[in-house]
């Protein structure tokens, strides 16, 4: 079976590499289908990665088929070679084929796609696992089969039949379905740690006593019990779920540099009712070597108005978060100082806005979080310009924007390592999770010019293959204007010298600090900076 594997080894390595060089389409751009491209890819992706799974899985069957535990007509049964040694060599022999050889020819793909070591370690340790799996399911049940076509229809069959049959069990009982993230990830530790064991208990037992119909009725029994569990996951796996697991510990961080005194600098009401009023809060602690703290989750801290209405401080969407920390570390601003950053309260649809020079308080607790930031990519403004920094790639394919309404928007497609995928990212206007370790800012810069804006983030889609993502996402701003009211114009000459540049600020660690400000003067939307 040397050329099979050989075959399958090169389908899974030529799809990785292949996943890792493709690239979108500047005619894609322009006919506006960069939805439809980066769709594709997702769709095509995952069809790919369950054909490897299933040839993989009928390759390791086969291993196990070609010296048959069943029966009493094996070949290998008239040597002398114990059950023992038998199940040594093909466990070894799996080991090999299916789980190192595929993980050891994956290690170019990953460091062409720029993965640090450290990187390249943990996807071959998750791609492992995976194949160790996948081989272990195969080796159980080709154990207990007599053909290729007896383990094809008895491991399909269960492996649809038991979830399905613990879905109905669990709704005709009422129950509902796991919702807790924690207890959905203890449940599925839970079910590999069970298959692994029934699949060791189901290979020792038929290769030393080749006792086939014992070895059926355990996996019966081991498909009931996973049945009988996940009816009664909801209720119990809430119990047993461990808390959140915390990435960083939330503790007060040393020195004096973090010390993190939160203050509103001013709150600016909008012309327009459907807007938030903008909160400008300065975060003491800012340091040298891209070192900043943040407003992380804001929940508890309310803007009280003189009219006795209140409103919740919330993120601001999009690109806004962590602009002049961003600007600081791209060179373009040198203050060490404290850090502004750029928070919202919506008051929801009223008629009667504060009014300029009125006054309000900001009270409440406010978890900050110290964010390591770096440069990761400066590209000029222009299609097919492109940047790297490790395993994270930059490429501008394509700018558009109305005219009219002087817009530009810049289409690209990043890579990424999928260790770094910020899961918080929404089809919306850039609206992100607050609780996540990394957040991208970027920043629209001509330096001759003396213009710099932050751009809006939307997240067109993502696909992965190999631990290698790929995303696309547009980013929207106004253009950079001159003059005054409805007689402002896109200023000329902006867009030559103009770069994109791409911040990547990294989550080290949290602290939580009050916030308590009062008498605070509203000021006009003209005078926000």
């Amino acid at each position: 079976m040397a050329l099979p594997v050989a075959a399958w080894l090169v389908f899974v390595v030529g799809a990785a590499a292949w996943f890792g060089a493709m690239h979108m389409s500047e005619e894609s751009v322009r006919a506006q289908e960069f939805y439809r491209w980066i769709n594709g890819v997702g769709g095509f992706t995952w069809w790919v990665t369950a054909m490897q799974a299933v040839t993989g899985v009928l390759l390791a069957a086969h291993l196990i088929l070609e010296d048959r535990v069943t029966g009493t007509t094996a070949h290998w049964l008239t040597r002398p070679i114990s059950g023992g040694r038998m199940l040594a060599a093909k466990v070894v022999s799996g080991g090999l084929l299916f789980v190192l050889a595929p993980a050891v020819l994956m290690v170019p793909v990953w460091a062409a796609h720029g993965f640090s070591p450290g990187e390249v370690a943990r996807a071959a340790g998750e791609f492992m696992a995976w194949q160790t799996g996948l081989t272990g399911l195969a080796f159980g049940f080709a154990a207990l089969s007599k053909s290729l076509a007896q383990f094809f229809f008895a491991g399909l069959g269960t492996v649809v039949a038991v979830p399905v049959a613990a879905m109905v069990l669990q709704l005709m009982q009422n129950k509902r379905l796991l919702e807790n993230a924690e207890a959905a990830r203890t449940w599925w530790w839970l079910l590999a740690v069970l298959v692994v064991a029934f699949m060791i208990r189901v290979l020792l037992h038929q290769y030393f006593t080749r006792q086939t119909t014992r070895g059926w009725w355990t996996l019966a029994a081991g498909g009931v019990g996973l049945i009988a569990l996940r009816a009664i996951a909801p209720d119990a796996m809430m119990q047993w779920a461990p808390p959140p697991r915390a990435k960083t510990r939330v503790s007060e961080l040393p020195g004096e540099r973090f010390a993190g005194e939160v203050a509103v600098k001013k709150i600016v009401t909008p012309f327009n009712r459907d807007l938030p009023l903008a909160v400008f809060l300065t975060v003491g602690g800012a340091a040298t070597g891209g070192d900043f703290l943040a407003p992380e989750n804001s929940l508890g801290v309310n803007v009280e108005l003189p009219d006795r209405r209140r409103a919740g401080l919330a993120m601001s969407p999009g690109g806004l978060w962590g602009e002049e920390a961003a600007k600081r570390i791209g060179g373009l601003t040198r203050d060490d100082g404290p850090v502004e950053w750029d928070m919202a309260a919506r008051l929801g649809a009223v008629i009667d806005l504060p009014s300029v020079g009125s006054t309000a308080s900001v009270t409440g607790n406010m978890t900050l979080a110290r964010m390591r930031g770096r440069m990761l990519a400066e590209v000029p403004l222009r299609a097919g310009a492109s940047g790297r920094s490790g395993s994270s790639e930059l490429r501008v394919v394509g700018l558009g924007g109305a005219a009219e309404r002087a817009e530009i928007s810049v289409i690209l497609e990043e890579r990424d390592s999928l260790f770094v995928r910020d899961v918080g990212l929404t089809a919306g206007r850039g609206e992100r999770a607050m609780d996540q370790s990394r957040r991208d800012v970027y920043l629209l810069v001509n330096r001759a010019g003396g213009i710099c804006k932050c751009l809006h983030i939307v997240e067109l889609g993502s696909a992965n293959m190999g631990a290698m993502l790929v995303s696309a996402r547009r980013l929207e701003s106004t253009v950079p204007t001159q003059g005054e009211g409805r007689g402002r114009v896109e200023l000329p000459g902006w867009r030559e010298g103009a770069v994109l540049m791409k911040v990547r600020f990294e989550l080290v660690g949290r602290v939580v600090r009050s916030v308590t400000s009062a008498n605070v003067a509203l000021v006009a939307e003209e005078e926000k900076k």
